[in-house]
């Protein structure tokens, strides 16, 4: 309907389309397009079975129904902070039950709208209520920490994390970063699986880099979206953290349940931190409150509900324990089963990295060229800065990775 000339400006007018869609968006967009029978998407962030569709739990779905049909549950709003039960086992998840921290009633919670909301608020907090205005993040970060961060006026910076010759973490660079970062910095650290390159540091060099940043006035915020899928064991992936509250820092860790648990809708995420002194959880989890009631007052019950029921049962937690080892055992074999084909047809350059890597994705070294060559020429989708997802990798699609990968290094690939 066209307006008559008379009618006033529209206040929209001046709004700009934003300079990029989504990656990921357009990605799944390009590949549902794509017509060939052979077409393979490795840019996806969830954990997918070999038929591609996300890998939902059994007894998750199980717990799922039995909630549905539990008619003495209501629709009664949560806390703003959520539901107790879900943040206590949330906390034993992270911390473990024996955590000096936990005994000594030095950590609570706060429930999520998954890992954004959680990073969200903490760094809103820290803002705030401590004045930090400068927040380092590892090369290569993924975009929704920076966008947050930018949101809040914080001063972004870099510390270095991956070295592309060597397509593994340049630890010297790292450390180097970290003991020159200023005081009263924010430093962004990944527990395990960091996206995007799936590389992550060993148990001695996270001691190396507590005691640089135990010298330091710094404030440390780890992040986890996959806890367990990177070992096999949740305990064994969440050392790091254990380390640092074990070593008495003061931190906050924002923890996602939407991949160990195949609760991608329902966003499922958590917000803890620890302190020196018990006395102040209160004061902090008074002000995280008033915070709340900003952004969603009340989180939604159902998938903390899940998380809660499962955790809070010892039958139910083993078997999910067992279930979250499947998975990781199974993106090991997808590793080495992609390995051993791209040595077998002697695919140039080293690809020890594909299988040192942990978690779900591998940072494959391709260019941004080699990337374009793959999705155009090959059918072979993975995001911009080579990062693929070794969940989609099937017995049924490996030769055609492999081939493809093969083929865009190789100097007889045809432009």
């Amino acid at each position: 309907m066209e307006l008559d000339e008379g009618t006033p400006k529209s206040r929209f007018e001046e709004v700009d389309d934003a300079d990029l869609e989504e990656e990921e968006v357009a990605l799944r967009r390009a590949f549902i397009k794509d017509s060939s029978k052979n077409k393979v998407d490795l840019s996806f962030t969830e954990l997918r079975n070999d038929e591609g569709s996300p890998w939902v739990l059994s007894m998750v779905h199980s717990v799922e129904k039995q909630i549905a049909m539990d008619r003495t549950l209501d629709h009664e709003y949560l806390p703003t902070v959520g539901q107790f039960d879900f943040r206590l086992a949330g906390i034993h998840l992270l911390f473990g039950k024996e955590s000096i921290a936990v005994i000594q009633n030095r950590v609570d919670a706060i429930q999520s709208i998954d890992i954004t909301g959680a990073i969200r608020i903490g760094l809103n907090f820290l803002s705030m209520y401590l004045n930090f205005t400068t927040i380092y993040t590892s090369s290569l970060c993924t975009e929704n920490i920076c966008n947050i961060a930018s949101a809040l006026n914080y001063t972004i910076k870099e510390y270095r994390y991956w070295d592309k010759e060597l397509c593994w973490i340049d630890f010297e660079g790292m450390l180097y970063d970290l003991q020159n970062a200023p005081d009263c910095s924010v430093i962004m650290l990944s527990l395990c699986g960091h996206n995007p390159t799936g590389a992550d540091l060993t148990l001695e060099e996270w001691k190396c880099i507590a005691d640089v940043l135990k010298e330091k006035n710094i404030f440390v915020f780890f992040y986890c979206t996959c806890q367990g899928l990177c070992s096999g064991d949740l305990d064994i992936d969440a050392a790091p953290l254990r380390l640092f509250a074990a070593e008495c820092f003061e931190l906050f860790v924002a923890q996602s349940f939407s991949v160990n648990f195949g609760l991608y809708a329902q966003s499922v995420g958590l917000l803890a931190y620890v302190v020196r002194r018990s006395e102040d959880l209160f004061h902090i989890s008074s002000q995280l409150s008033v915070l709340l009631f900003g952004f969603w007052e009340n989180p939604p019950q159902r998938g903390g509900r899940t998380v809660a029921t499962v955790l809070n049962n010892a039958a139910l937690s083993m078997e999910w324990r067992e279930c979250v080892r499947s998975m990781a055992l199974q993106l090991c074999a997808k590793r080495q089963m992609l390995y051993l084909k791209l040595k077998v047809i002697g695919t140039p350059g080293c690809w020890d990295h594909v299988v040192r890597q942990r978690g779900l994705f591998s940072l494959t070294g391709f260019n941004p060229q080699q990337v374009e060559c793959l999705r155009t020429k090959h059918h072979i989708y993975l995001t911009a800065k080579g990062r693929m997802n070794i969940s989609g990798i099937t017995s049924k699609n490996v030769d055609d990775i492999a081939n493809a990968f093969s083929n865009v290094i190789s100097p007889t690939e045809q432009s």
